[in-house]
């Protein structure tokens, strides 16, 4: 990836990253859907997905 720095805070966010991180390691969506949440400092997507949906929006 080209900026490391990038941490995502939203679902939205880690899907994105997922998305460049498929590309450019060649794996499976599933694996870089994994590979982004734990960059964001969840076990992996499925926990990501349960701790953010039950957290109000962001206005």
């Amino acid at each position: 990836m080209k900026d490391d720095s990038f941490i995502p805070t939203t679902i939205v966010g880690i899907k994105r990253l997922a998305k460049a991180i498929k590309r450019e390691r060649e794996v499976a969506h599933r694996l870089a859907l994994d590979i982004a949440a734990q960059k964001a400092g969840y076990r992996d997507y499925s926990h990501a997905l349960k701790v953010l949906s039950s957290q109000p929006p962001e206005i």
